[in-house]
């Protein structure tokens, strides 16, 4: 079974209370800007979330700041990861919280896949910026997203991210998005072997020295091809 609907008609908080309700097995998926999350239900108990990288509270705190998304509710998908323990009731509040201060810094700090880079010398730092926010400076190399650093720290999420748009509101840093993985590497081009030049040279003494025959008339084809089966189905599910 499958359900859809947008999340200004149900709230994300009130469907997953409705699939605990239930006492079901399934995943909710949430469809919005950016990334799209996954929520694992099993016998009603809500024990994986998922977005992208993030995964536990800090994937449900993203997902229940997302406004305006889409939902569909899958029945019996299940997941192996599981990353949400204890009392249903703690973990939803606390990322409850953690998504209204989410919504606070969403102008600033859009997610967490950004890449802090310094504006100023570590000698300014030392003298003006507070010693709390020190250890995110320390971790920044230009090459690290606030993800990796918060991983890296063992910090919240969000956290990192208030502490982000603070440094970047006061001039310390600024945000630039990750850049794109370059694709990987062609594989070499791979020398024919004995193997393959014997096979070639089989194949040269088994050709005939006679031109190819026409193709066959496709008005005439004894055989209806895999092309005109597929396209047969595809114009009878239209």
């Amino acid at each position: 079974m499958k359900l859809e609907g947008s999340l200004d008609t149900f709230p994300l908080r009130e469907l997953i209370d409705m699939v605990m309700f239930s006492s079901v097995t399934g995943v909710l998926n949430i469809y919005g800007s950016g990334r799209a999350g996954q929520l694992f239900f099993r016998d009603g108990t809500l024990y994986h979330a998922e977005r992208g990288p993030a995964c536990g509270m800090d994937a449900l705190a993203e997902l229940l700041a997302i406004d305006g998304a889409l939902f569909s509710f899958v029945t019996d998908a299940t997941s192996e990861a599981e990353s949400l323990w204890g009392a249903p009731h703690y973990y939803l509040q606390s990322a409850e919280r953690a998504a209204a201060r989410w919504r606070q810094i969403r102008a600033y700090v859009p997610d967490l896949e950004r890449v802090p880079r310094l504006l100023v010398t570590p000698a300014w730092i030392e003298r003006h910026v507070n010693p709390a926010h020190h250890p995110l400076l320390a971790a920044v190399d230009e090459r690290a997203t606030l993800r990796d650093i918060a991983a890296r720290l063992g910090w919240a999420g969000i956290d990192v991210a208030e502490m982000a748009a603070q440094l970047s509101l006061d001039g310390v840093i600024e945000l630039v998005a990750a850049p794109a993985e370059p694709p990987a590497p062609a594989p070499p081009d791979r020398k024919p072997g004995l193997f393959d030049r014997l096979l070639a040279s089989s194949s040269s003494a088994q050709a005939s020295p006679q031109a190819d025959p026409p193709p066959p008339d496709p008005e005439k084809r004894p055989y209806r091809s895999a092309e005109d089966s597929i396209l047969q189905i595809l114009r009878g599910s239209g």
